[in-house]
């Protein structure tokens, strides 16, 4: 006759002594063997929202794995989930099945276990555990589980839930790690990168752009800045931005000419892990980096036609799917758009979308080159003598004979 409290208490000591759950869970089915028919265990994450089931965790008796099986349940079997949930009685599904490839209602737990005779216990979602989709355990011999069987399981709820809400939390420490690990790593390339920009000429030629740089920083609509290579269209996408309610938030920054098309898609949505060869670990993509920030998309005339669309269709929807996902992920963006080529043309000739055209275009703002605003090319030449004096020794003053033969010279 076995004693149920030690039966509990070495059951817990397991399942709660080891946070690598898949070591815990197979130490648990090893011991439970003992006492119940088990060549496998899972354990469940259940989604209500769109009755999906995913196994996480499975043992048996060669070890212990992570996994990612998700199982799709009819409607019918839902509602009887979601009225043990949320029901007056708010109490567990046990179900017990000689043929889960048969039963009614555990049928698509034959995808999981993967024998369609065997027989199965499954303790269902638990009301008082977030999102637990509870366990299952399945035999395939030929014994079949009888009610002394399910009433010994049914005590391993509570342990089992326990155990899947410290995994629940372990996981999402791990993955905000994650998270921060990657964006250190790009904000410090960003800074290795940048070293303090300052924007020359904003008394002067750019005092215009500037101004209008400050009317529509606190705005939330897109910006396209136009200009020629080179006449300081990033510094002034800076400047937007921090000018903007949105400067504690990420800039992001996107050279779409430099991005071959292959990468397009993962670069700017990311991508999940498996989604193709070489996609070891799921990644975030430019816009979800971007998120409650500003994107500056620089060179958006390079865009083939085929990124074209999707770049419209995020702008719409405010939504972005990574590559090999299919879960919608809501953006909270800004975008600043940028190229030195001349749209209007391009798209004439069909070479840019007109939609994705005006979509961009809500304010044009035009830098125009350093010929066309002379006056300040000694601020510029101050600010560069300046900058390098400060790397590599006493500064210097620049001629004024020097300064007027420069300034009379056709750029």
């Amino acid at each position: 006759m076995i004693d149920e409290k030690d039966f509990f208490r070495e059951v817990t000591l397991r399942i709660c002594g080891s946070p690598e759950i898949e070591k815990a869970l197979w130490d648990c089915l090893m011991y439970i063997r003992d006492y119940i028919p088990a060549d496998e265990i899972f354990l469940n994450v259940y989604e209500p929202s769109t009755g999906t089931c995913e196994t996480i965790v499975r043992a048996d008796i060669h070890g212990g794995e992570m996994v990612s099986i998700k199982t799709t349940f009819p409607a019918e079997i839902v509602r009887i989930i979601d009225a043990r949930i949320h029901g007056r009685e708010r109490r567990e599904l046990v179900v017990v099945a000689d043929r889960v490839g048969e039963h009614p209602i555990m049928s698509p737990f034959a995808e999981v276990v993967k024998n369609q005779n065997a027989a199965v216990i499954v303790i269902g979602p638990n009301p008082e555990w977030r999102r637990f989709g509870g366990i299952v355990i399945a035999n395939h011999g030929d014994e079949k589980y009888t009610e002394e069987h399910a009433r010994l399981f049914f005590h391993l709820s509570e342990p089992f839930g326990i155990a899947f809400v410290n995994y629940m939390r372990y996981r999402e420490v791990l993955r905000l790690k994650d998270i921060l690990a990657d964006d250190n790593r790009y904000l410090q390339e960003e800074l290795r990168r940048e070293s303090g920009e300052e924007i020359v000429g904003s008394n002067y030629g750019l005092r215009h752009v500037m101004e209008l740089s400050r009317q529509i920083a606190p705005l939330l609509s897109p910006v396209l800045l136009l200009g020629e290579t080179g006449t300081g269209k990033e510094v002034i996408a800076n400047a937007i931005h921090n000018l903007s309610p949105r400067r504690t938030g990420p800039l992001i920054k996107v050279n779409c000419g430099a991005i071959p098309e292959s990468l397009m898609d993962s670069e700017l949505f990311g991508h999940e892990k498996g989604a193709f060869t070489g996609a070891l670990f799921q990644k975030r993509g430019r816009f979800e980096r971007a998120h409650t920030g500003t994107i500056f998309l620089d060179e958006i005339g390079e865009l083939t036609p085929g990124a074209q669309v999707r770049l419209l269709r995020v702008i719409q929807e405010k939504k972005i799917e990574r590559v090999g996902g299919t879960e919608e992920i809501p953006l909270d963006i800004r975008i600043i758009a940028a190229t030195h080529r001349d749209l209007e043309s391009m798209m004439r000739e069909g070479r840019f979308r007109e939609d994705l055209y005006f979509r961009l275009r809500v304010f044009p703002i035009i830098i125009p080159p350093l010929r066309e605003r002379l006056g300040d090319i000694p601020g510029l030449v101050q600010h560069f003598m300046t900058k390098r004096a400060r790397e590599n020794g006493p500064g210097r003053h620049s001629d004024p004979r020097a300064r007027r033969h420069r300034q009379a010279h056709q750029l």
